[in-house]
């Protein structure tokens, strides 16, 4: 039962992955080349940078619970404040995602 589940939750990301690619290369074929380029090159920072932060601090997807948007809404001024581009985005991401407010 247990390798059914994870075959199921395997075949559950690796579709998600696949309609993200979708999209993805459909919006690529928009863009000029200067600007995909921009966006994969912080797409790549970016993930290398949470992948970092989840090592480090033991992070995985803590970013999904409900009870922290007030944190999280803090959280990214401090981080504007720090100055790190990645750290805001990251912050922005999450807070989009849940489909949080930035104000």
């Amino acid at each position: 039962m247990a390798e059914y589940e994870a075959c199921k939750e395997a075949a559950e990301i690796a579709h998600g992955k696949v309609a993200t690619l979708r999209r993805v290369v459909q919006s690529r074929d928009l863009l000029h080349p200067n600007t995909r380029q921009l966006v994969g090159d912080f797409s790549k920072a970016l993930a290398d940078k949470l992948a970092k932060a989840e090592q480090k601090y033991g992070y995985r997807d803590n970013w999904l619970t409900d009870d922290w948007e007030a944190d999280c809404r803090a959280e990214l001024m401090r981080h504007i404040e720090k100055g790190d581009p990645l750290d805001v985005a990251a912050y922005c991401a999450f807070m989009w995602r849940r489909g949080w407010s930035t104000r």
